[in-house]
This record gives structure tokens, sequence and C-alpha cells, in this order.
């Protein structure tokens, strides 16, 4: 994703657009809406790429029903009747035409819930592309979707709108009209949403059949190159599977004695011992390379030099225990420690870290506090981190209020340590403004100093900073 944009969604009243980067900060004062945040740009990921309709309340977030989403003005106002989001993404495998595509939606109430009631998706042209990429017109396709009815879906060129919609029963085509505009079916208790990647590729095929193509808005046909732009729009949409993963803010208890638990994907990091525990007992190489990255990250850190998961009836998945062992310069090793017993921010950290270092890792991590209960040599280390998983081509967006770890992807960033530049780093600043948030896009120069996309930097943000100078400095 390269930006998000929201309107009348929680804090956000006017239109925000935040420019999102391979590594996004989001900081800010309590309340003012970060980890919603997080939870819209899970929400759009499932609408886009798995097609189905978001739910709101799934772990780590609870947004609860529409009116606590929709942005209410309080005293002057129930919640809007609506609300909209939506991305903007690039895929650099595109070879055809523009590489970037758009993804807007509207939701209204459906009973408590939002429900997404008009879905868009329109290709736009990055600045850097070439002339001779330029050869497929830009177009868009949208689904609107009525509470009662069949859905429509539009499709649109430079050379025109054409319209699916069934309005006449005795038509030649109403069966297939029937198949394509069917209600969506519910999968894993919630609606699929209509595939663009579908739609067009069925009315392509139709139109290509040698029949008049029905219900035509004008009076063409569309032409080769404008099916050529719309099959690529579909291919854009498509191309993204990979879910991100949502990280809580507090991860799962440590234990002294671990029982095999699902391996399922856990928010809150309670299936990372057993994943970590399979490993060990069943794929030596894979556990060998993971537990590397663990101990460079832990000596780094201070908080660990070695991690080793014990089984003493040997692994037959019965109950087994972790246990890090911290060295000093000069001796052989002390005897390892149960997870229980080596500090709280080991076992806390232990599940951030193992996801980003998974060898299936997810393409996009939403990690809200990762650096609760580290020391700040930790904290810094993890920005570190941070900055080599981004550099290596993972994106990630994360909420943090630790200056540590921002000022070590900064200097990071800065002084090369990683293939991350400082324009791969966006800050964003959520600015509580009355009853509504602002969000500015920051970031970093080549020298590491503080700068403003789109406009300047906000007042309150450099005051900030200023205080914090001064303080440092004694004056």
């Amino acid at each position: 994703m390269l930006e998000v944009t929201a309107r009348n969604f929680r804090c956000f009243r006017e239109r925000q657009t935040a420019r999102l980067a391979p590594l996004t900060l989001l900081v800010g004062d309590n309340g003012t809406g970060k980890t919603s945040f997080l939870a819209l740009l899970r929400a759009l990921w499932e609408m886009a790429f798995e097609e189905r309709e978001p739910n709101f309340k799934t772990p780590p977030y609870d947004l609860g029903s529409f009116a606590e989403i929709a942005h209410s003005q309080g005293d002057r106002g129930g919640p809007a009747s609506t609300f909209e989001a939506g991305f903007l993404h690039e895929n650099m495998r595109s070879n055809k035409g523009p590489r970037r595509v758009r993804f807007t939606v509207h939701f209204e109430a459906y009973g408590a819930a939002p429900r997404p009631v008009r879905l868009r998706a329109e290709t736009e042209e990055a600045d850097d592309d070439p002339p001779a990429r330029r050869f497929l017109p830009r177009c868009w396709a949208e689904f609107r979707i009525p509470e009662l009815g069949p859905l429509s879906f539009t499709v649109g060129t430079p050379g025109g709108e054409w319209e699916l919609r069934n309005t006449d029963s005795e038509s030649p085509h109403a069966d297939w009209y029937e198949a394509l505009t069917a209600s969506p079916v519910v999968r894993e208790g919630r609606h699929e949403l209509p595939s663009f990647n579908y739609y067009i590729r069925n009315m392509w095929k139709f139109s290509t059949s040698g029949e008049a193509f029905p219900n035509v808005r004008g009076e063409n046909q569309p032409a080769k190159q404008e099916w050529a732009a719309l099959v690529n729009l579909a291919w854009l949409v498509r191309s993204t599977r990979d879910a991100p993963f949502a990280g809580a803010a507090t991860r799962a208890e440590p234990r002294r004695t671990y029982d095999p638990d699902p391996l399922t994907g856990d928010a809150a990091g309670g299936d990372i011992p057993t994943y970590l525990a399979d490993l060990a007992g069943r794929n030596d190489k894979a556990w060998r390379s993971i537990r590397k990255g663990l101990e460079d990250f832990g000596r780094e850190a201070g908080l660990f030099d070695e991690i080793r998961i014990r089984t003493p009836d040997g692994w037959a998945g019965g109950p087994f225990q972790i246990q890090v062992a911290k060295c000093g310069p000069d001796s052989v090793g002390e005897p390892y420690r149960n997870l229980m017993d080596a500090g709280y921010g080991v076992s806390q950290v232990l599940p951030v870290v193992t996801e980003l270092l998974r060898q299936e890792r997810s393409r996009m991590f939403l990690l809200q506090q990762p650096e609760a209960h580290l020391h700040p040599s930790a904290e810094a280390a993890l920005g570190s981190l941070f900055g080599r998983v981004a550099a290596a081509g993972s994106q990630l967006v994360v909420e943090t209020h630790s200056d540590h770890l921002i000022d070590r992807i900064r200097t990071d960033a800065r002084d090369g340590a990683t293939d991350l530049r400082p324009g791969d780093v966006s800050i964003l600043y959520f600015e509580r403004d009355d009853r509504d948030v602002r969000i500015h896009s920051l970031g970093w120069d080549e020298n590491g100093n503080l700068i403003g996309h789109r406009g300047g930097l906000p007042e309150r943000y450099r005051e900030f900073f200023r205080k914090e100078t001064r303080r440092s400095l004694g004056l």
C-alpha cells in the first residue's frame, strides 16, 4: 500500500490521506485513532484481496458497531450515515500499463454492523512510468450492492461506460446475468464480496463471443485496448493475496511448561511457542535458521544470547519448555533459565520477532506497541530489526510510543546501516483537533532531518521536539 484515505471514520471526520512506506510509524497522543487506523488497513485488505466483508471486531481490534465506527459529532449530531475509506496499491510486477490501482469503499449501516455498499477500483499511472508503458488507457470498475435486489456492475474507460444489470428476466442472457449478479455467499461467517477479476473476465468473454454486449450505456462496444486495460485492472486487484499479520499490543502470558496448541494465527502470539517447538522437533534446518535470528536479536537487545526448546521426554507432541541463557564476555555461559524467569520483556517481544523472522511470514505487518516492557537499548534494537525486515521486502506499519525505537530507525536509515533509505520511512503524526483528528505525513531527509510531505511540519510536533531538545541540553 502506498497511501490510505478515510472520511467519517471514527475520529477522522474530514477526508484524511496518509502516506505509507515500507516502514510506517504511527505516533501521537493516546486516543487519537492509531489503533483504528491499523484496523482500517486490515479491513481494506480483506475487502480488496480476500473479497469478503470485514469484521471490525476481529482480534486484536474491536471497534464496535456502526454507530461507534462512523464519525460522531457528539452533542452536535449523531453518527454519520456513511463512511468511506480506500488505499492506493502498487504492483511492481505489472508490465502492461499502469501498475497502480486505487480501491475505495463506502459503508452504510446494516443492522448494527457496517456493510460495504459501493466498491470501486481504478487504475492510476505512476509519475515515474515511462511513456512506453502508458499504451493502455486508464479505466475503472465499480460494484453497487443494494440491501435488496441484485447488484450492479459498471466499467469505464475514456471511451465510455458499460453497465451490467439484469433488467429483463425474459432476456436470452438472463441465466448468465442471474449467475453473475447472485447474492454473495457466506464464508467463515462473513459474506463474500464480488470479485472484480471474475466479473471483468466474464464480461470480456461474453463481449468477444460475437454477440452484442447487452445493456450498453453508450454507442460502441469496448475496444480491444479498453478491454486490455480492464483486464489489467482485474489482474492488479487480484494479484496480491497474502493477508497482513495483525499483532496485539499485549502478547500471551508466558508459561513455565507448554502443552502444544493448534498452529493457527494468533494476534497475541499464543501459537508461537508451539511453532518453535514444532520446528525444533521436526525441521532442524528451519529451527537452526530461526534460532540464529532470534539469538542475534537477543544479543543486540541485551536480552539473551541463546534460546532452546527443552523436551524432557523427546519431541512427541508432548509438553515442552522454552529456555534462554545470557552469557558474559568471559564465561562459557550460565545455566539456561525458563522463559518465565527471564524477564517479562523477553516473553512479550519473542512473538513479534518470531513473526518477523519466520520463513512463511506475511508481506505486511500491523503492530501495536511492539516495544512494550522493553528497556531502551532493546527498543532501539527492535527498531534496527524493523529496518532490516522492511528493506528485505515486507511492509511494516507500527504504532509506537518509543523515542528510542524511532531514533534508531532514523540513524540506521541516515547512516546506511541497511538498504532502507530515509525516503522508505513514513511517520504519521496523529494530531487531535477538537473532536476530529488530522493525520500529518512526515519523514526524514538524507541527513536525518524531519520533513513534511504535502506541507510543512505541524507546529505541535515541532514544539514537542524543541522542548525535548532543550530538556536534553539542560536549558
